[in-house]
């Protein structure tokens, strides 16, 4: 049987071991340098979702005075806006209702935020403030209830006669909402509201702080707007052309009745009707032109043609009086007015930054909208900037 010879084990040399470390170290410094670069990677990749989910909604959409009004508030303030008009007109659904929420709304409530901030820093200069306990009474009486309820109101009577039986009919009874209904109710609202808008309960808090705060620097601000002013009654006879405006006054002057022209030619359908009677009108509200003649021609007389807005007109001043007193309508016009003009200056004078963009816009839902909460507030149109 032959015998097996044995192999001879031949031994790593110094050089091979030199070269296989030296390779692992090399393979140690790409996995260091790929992992790096991975690293490096996500890191970018972090920061950028980061920045575009919620660096970008943290991020001011305007500056007031130096004060941040942020992303995240537009959007809650635009969904809150569009919940209410889902609730207001229902899930009515057009190009052109579309369009207005997804453009004209959210601009419309940028513009109210900047204001709002500008009330908000002024209140003080006026000692205008609004406390919680307001806050808490408004919410509650929004839903009905009253912690101190007012005394019914008398049962009305109605005196005998000889010709007429009368039966007096009372008026509905309220119900009344108890706390415990109250706070039902509320606790579902809240969770509405923010499934609906994203709104807390203290973002609603301040929502009705603004409204409120609102109000009041209003009715501070025209306190002083006086309750009568200088006013004329006038009448009018509009017409298209000028040789149509001529025949008219060739009319009058063979003594033909004003109003009864009027109605016959004038193309006014709102003053027509009435024999052009416009009511009467407050000085510096009007066309200059109409203005100037309204409060400068002798009462009775007719004036001269006058062009304004396309038209000719012919105007007949009725009565006027220096201190007439102002309807409610036309008080609330003046306050609104000098309310407007203040928070016009107020633009001028301040250092607004505005950052609104298209894409700062929250997305219209893509289900149909659904109805908002009880009580949301209706947007209100912000001060048109001259």
């Amino acid at each position: 049987m032959a015998k097996r010879t044995k192999k001879k084990v031949v031994g790593v040399t110094r050089k091979e071991m030199a070269r296989t470390a030296k390779s692992r170290q090399q393979e140690r410094r790409i996995l260091v340098g790929v992992g790096a670069i991975i690293t490096l990677l996500l890191a970018v990749l972090g920061v950028g979702l980061y920045q575009e989910a919620v660096g970008k909604s943290q991020a001011p959409i305007a500056i007031v005075n130096g004060v941040n009004l942020s992303t995240t508030a537009f959007q809650k303030q635009v969904r809150f806006q569009r919940a209410e008009l889902a609730r207001r007109f229902g899930n009515l659904e057009s190009p052109q209702i579309d369009q207005y929420l997804r453009e004209q709304l959210p601009q419309q409530v940028f513009e109210l935020m900047i204001e709002d901030e500008l009330l908000r820093q002024a209140a003080p200069q006026y000692r205008v403030e609004v406390t919680n306990q307001e806050i808490q009474e408004a919410i509650e009486l929004d839903f009905g209830f009253e912690r101190t309820p007012l005394p019914p109101a008398p049962t009305p009577t109605v005196e005998p006669s000889a010709t007429i039986t009368a039966t007096a009919v009372p008026e509905p009874t309220r119900v009344p909402v108890t706390e415990e209904q109250f706070k039902q109710e509320y606790t579902q609202f809240l969770k509405d509201l923010q499934e609906k808008t994203g709104m807390s309960e203290a973002d609603y808090r301040e929502q009705l702080r603004r409204e409120a705060l609102r109000r009041k620097m209003r009715n501070a601000l025209s306190a002083d707007v006086p309750g009568t002013g200088q006013q004329a009654h006038i009448a009018s006879i509009s017409v298209d052309k000028e040789e149509d405006v001529k025949k008219v006054q060739e009319r009058l002057a063979a003594g033909e009745d004003f109003a009864r022209v009027a109605a016959e030619v004038s193309v006014d359908t709102v003053t027509k009707e009435k024999g052009g009677d416009m009511g009467w009108i407050i000085a510096g509200e009007r066309d200059p032109d109409v203005d100037r003649i309204a409060f400068s021609l002798p009462v009775g007389q007719v004036s001269e043609p006058v062009q304004t807005g396309g038209r000719w007109q012919l105007i007949k001043v009725l009565e006027r009086e220096d201190n007439r007193p102002l309807t409610p309508d036309q008080l609330d016009q003046k306050r609104s007015q000098v309310f407007g003009e203040w928070l016009n200056q107020r633009k001028l004078e301040s250092n607004i930054q505005r950052f609104f963009s298209q894409d700062k816009v929250p997305p219209m839902p893509t289900a149909a909208r659904p109805a908002a909460p009880p009580r949301i507030p209706t947007v209100v149109a912000p001060t048109p900037t001259p």
